[in-house]
């Protein structure tokens, strides 16, 4: 009997990374299926991305203002929108270019930020 093969996740985060950590912990004991191919932050200092990179899992960072979608303070609800459908559609490339088989949004802001 063959092992199945392993279920690929990509990871959001938005800030320290102690989910993300539980993850990497349970993907080497009780979660053994689990593999993490890519952790994502829309923020730089995330700690979370210092916890991916010990762990050796690729990270990317993708954010709307550091990113050039629009400028901080934009006030134009078009320019605003118009930013974040790139944003979302350039966030989806990145999610999709490493074929994952879930994607886990690991935080309590992830929603907000994502």
């Amino acid at each position: 009997m063959h092992d199945p093969p392993p279920t690929k996740a990509t990871v959001l985060i938005s800030g320290e990374g102690s989910n993300l950590q539980a993850l990497i912990d349970a993907s080497s004991s009780t979660l053994p299926y689990l593999k993490l191919i890519r952790v994502i932050s829309n923020r730089a200092g995330a700690n979370g991305l210092n916890r991916a990179k010990s762990a050796s899992i690729p990270t990317t960072y993708h954010n709307l203002v550091a990113g050039k979608y629009h400028a901080l303070g934009e006030k134009d609800l078009v320019v605003k929108q118009a930013a974040r459908e790139k944003y979302d559609a350039d966030l989806a490339d990145i999610v999709l270019a490493d074929e994952p088989d879930i994607i886990i949004c690991a935080g309590n802001k992830c929603p907000q930020y994502f």
